[in-house]
């Protein structure tokens, strides 16, 4: 496996070599949670990490793959004179549990919870950037809105939003 250096993030094609490194990570990961589901035997808390590292790092290779998207164009030249921009996705995907399960009630760390563009895991929780429904939602509030009003408004939203994200 190729070693991306921050040396050489620095001075070559930004964009590729992140994402490059972002992948190797993420393969480094697939590869120690193969080997602690292996060794880890009939320990179920090393089997459950076994699980949440796999799935970070099925989440960091679709990092990986949207930098490359984002910045297909992006030069060394081109950074220096115009940064590349991101602007947050109008829908998200909340990740609480990784691939564990679903209906595990235990307390969740704030700190497991992670986002993608894309939905990774069935119990992965979509989101709306509040922006995009405040507007309604004010209206609901005042009772202005019909039921036929707010699901149409969520549907163009929706819509929107996956024409605007590439979905």
């Amino acid at each position: 496996m190729k070693r991306v250096t921050a040396a050489a993030v620095d001075s070559a094609a930004p964009c590729s070599l992140l994402a490059e490194k972002i992948e190797a990570m993420a393969t480094i990961m697939a590869d120690t949670a193969a080997d602690m589901a292996y060794y880890g035997g009939f320990s179920k808390r090393i089997q459950q990490h076994a699980k949440d590292l796999k799935g970070a790092a099925r989440i960091a290779k679709t990092w990986a793959r949207g930098i490359r998207k984002e910045t297909a164009n992006c030069g060394v030249k081109e950074m220096a004179s115009s940064p590349v921009r991101c602007s947050p996705p109008n829908i998200l995907w909340l990740q609480f549990r990784g691939d564990g399960d679903p209906c595990d009630e235990s307390p969740i760390n704030d700190a497991d919870v992670t986002w993608c563009r894309d939905k990774i895991f069935g119990s992965d929780e979509q989101y709306i950037r509040a922006e995009h429904v405040m507007p309604l939602l004010e209206r609901v509030a005042c009772n202005t809105a019909t039921p036929s009003e707010v699901w149409q408004w969520i549907k163009a939203i929706s819509k929107a939003a996956e024409r605007k994200d590439g979905g």
